[in-house]
């Protein structure tokens, strides 16, 4: 039997992103000498809080300052004649235990909390997952479902309608069973007038949503976008732009996909 490949989330860059070096200025001192030099120094600045400001060994390696050593800490150098040295330490902060690790193979981080935390995928949101990505599969691109309840399936539409992509397919059927709705009930209810179009929702997608598609699954306030296949060329949940870490917009669905490598999902199974 062939190996189920897992459902991820797209991350933003900073989860993902190699180590990226900075230079700073550093000196190697006894440990007797550590908390003299110390006190002569300016803290760093907020954007490098990640770093600690010593690096154990028999010697104590301190991070001097980003710019200008201060001049009490030159002369207390001078006096016990330690040199100055260039060291490269990490720019960004580590986010991930697998940063933790690389980073701190250059000099010692922090794993410092971020106010973005990745979902934590159970079992059941597989499946939930899954099982939506069949319809989608069944219809030929889009299905839209609210907690177990599907409320479109769609596909891309005739040749002469190039903007009916199956997302954009969908949210028009979502949109028009709330008309229908509407007209039976003979207005919106106070809680619908609160509420966006997709609100809540979980979009499942065959491949990765074009930027348009994307930006009006935004706007419709979807809760969550699953797709299989990625489009490095058009996506904009993360093959060409990443939308839904854009902070200038108010709204940020989690976006998730099914990565490729052990197989893609067929039919709803993985290959």
């Amino acid at each position: 039997m062939a190996a189920r490949h897992d459902l991820v989330e797209v991350l933003p860059l900073e989860f993902t992103r190699e180590v990226e070096l900075l230079p700073l200025q550093c000196a190697v001192v006894p440990k007797a000498l550590c908390g003299e030099l110390m006190k002569l120094l300016a803290p760093l600045s907020e954007d490098l809080k990640h770093l600690k400001r010593v690096r154990p060994g028999p010697e104590l390696a301190v991070l001097l300052a980003e710019a200008e050593v201060p001049d009490e800490a030159q002369a207390l150098l001078k006096r016990h004649d330690i040199e100055q040295v260039t060291v490269q330490v990490p720019r960004f902060s580590p986010l991930t235990a697998a940063q933790l690790e690389s980073y701190s193979r250059h000099w010692p981080v922090k794993l410092l909390k971020s106010s973005f935390e990745p979902m934590q995928l159970t079992q059941e949101m597989r499946e939930h997952f899954t099982c939506l990505l069949r319809h989608a599969e069944a219809a030929g691109g889009c299905a839209i479902a609210r907690g177990d309840n599907v409320l479109a399936e769609a596909s891309e539409a005739p040749e002469a309608l190039l903007l009916k992509h199956p997302a954009m397919v969908a949210i028009e059927q979502v949109a028009a069973k709330a008309r229908q709705r509407y007209a039976e009930q003979g207005k919106r209810s106070r809680e619908e007038d609160e509420d966006y179009l997709c609100q809540d929702c979980d979009v499942v997608l065959t491949c990765e949503p074009c930027v348009m598609c994307a930006m009006a699954l935004i706007h419709s306030r979807v809760r969550c976008i699953a797709f299989r296949d990625p489009d490095a060329e058009f996506g904009g949940l993360g093959g060409r732009v990443a939308l839904h870490h854009c902070k200038s917009l108010n709204h940020h669905p989690r976006v998730l996909r099914w990565e490729k490598g052990m197989g893609l999902p067929v039919n709803g199974y993985f290959t």
